[in-house]
């Protein structure tokens, strides 16, 4: 059984190299409506929900290119400017749990991903 949180909406096919594996699940995660796991600083909430919701539609979209500063290829780090203010996301993998590392990122039954949005 899968969840919400493990990115395997967009389970890529086994053919794939790791990191293109991770990666794909990161898009997916990334793209996917459901924000329970999902971090946001104060002061990015503080500007409203209006903000937020824009925020998360840029984050949301992965036809984007990922900054050069994703130095594993694995499509976990980026940034977005909304209304001026340049915003960076992370997504971060860990065991089903929640309490430790995932054991393997690229396999989405053993992971859990939570996608974090801080100011830069």
């Amino acid at each position: 059984m899968t969840t919400p949180n493990s990115g395997a909406a967009m389970t890529p096919a086994k053919s794939l190299s790791r990191i293109e594996r991770i990666a794909a699940l990161n898009d997916g995660f990334r793209a996917q409506r459901n924000t329970s796991n999902t971090y946001v600083t104060l002061d990015l909430v503080n500007r409203g929900d209006i903000y937020l919701k824009k925020l998360l539609e840029q984050v949301r979209d992965t036809s984007k290119p990922i900054p050069a500063e994703d130095t594993d290829d694995e499509r976990s780090y980026g940034s977005v400017r909304v209304n001026g203010l340049l915003v960076e996301w992370s997504v971060n993998y860990f065991d089903r749990d929640g309490y430790d590392d995932s054991p393997d990122p690229s396999d989405a039954s053993v992971t859990s991903r939570t996608l974090v949005l801080t100011q830069a």
